[in-house]
């Protein structure tokens, strides 16, 4: 087992990421520099109106995109919950996962859907924002803020905070 996971202290993980995202952001404006760079695509400049309300269809888009990938989500989630209580059901006490194998694959698991998802919003944001090693910053506060509201491993309530 990994020594941070040992330990009870949940905050770890935590300052280990925004350690290495700070750290990330720096190699990033020492290799790119400062410029900001703005990019755009098709949907960027078609606008849609909704009575007194102008979007573009890049921001319809995202909106599209980020509800479909919540509901997946929340599905998949909700499935797999179900599937594992399941399976601790008939595999007895004993067998649920003492060796961390069974905690291993869901940490894996949960690494790769969470970068899947951080790839899929940065590639959605990025025509949106303007592009600079420290661009992602302010989103990370908005994401943490809606966890906070929404409060810590309540699904449902950070969906409804966000």
């Amino acid at each position: 087992m990994h020594p941070w996971r040992e330990r009870a202290n949940e905050l770890l993980p935590l300052i280990a990421t925004i350690g290495v995202s700070i750290t990330l952001q720096n190699v990033m404006l020492v290799l790119l520099g400062p410029i900001p760079y703005a990019f755009d695509t098709p949907y960027s400049n078609n606008v849609i109106r909704f009575g007194g309300i102008f979007l573009t269809v890049q921001s319809v888009l995202i909106i599209m995109m980020s509800t479909i990938a919540i509901g997946l989500l929340y599905a998949f989630m909700k499935f797999y919950h179900s599937r594992q209580s399941t399976a601790r059901g008939l595999a007895g006490p004993r067998n649920r996962g003492a060796d961390g194998h069974q905690s291993n694959q869901l940490i894996m698991l949960t690494f790769v859907i969470a970068s899947a998802l951080a790839g899929m919003s940065g590639a959605m944001l990025g025509p949106v924002l303007v592009l600079t090693p420290f661009a992602g910053t302010t989103v990370i506060v908005k994401a943490f803020a809606i966890v906070i509201i929404g409060g810590f491993g309540n699904v449902e309530g950070t969906i409804i905070a966000g």
